[in-house]
């Protein structure tokens, strides 16, 4: 079986992950609460990603599998 994960608030991170998405400049907890919660997201749906932009580092909603 494939890998599956949700994304929905609120949201917990560690510190180390807090100081990470602060480096890459990225509110991924805000991108997380602005969008419908997502319970167990499976390959062909779209998922919050961090991706390399045009404009630095962004969250996208990007087509999965």
């Amino acid at each position: 079986m494939c890998g599956r994960y949700a994304t929905f608030g609120p949201v917990s991170l560690s510190r180390a992950a807090k100081e990470v998405l602060a480096d890459l400049e990225v509110d991924l907890i805000s991108e997380i609460h602005q969008r419908e919660d997502q319970f167990n997201i499976a390959p062909t749906q779209r998922a919050l990603v961090i991706a390399n932009g045009a404009k630095g580092y962004e969250v996208k909603a990007l087509h999965w599998g």
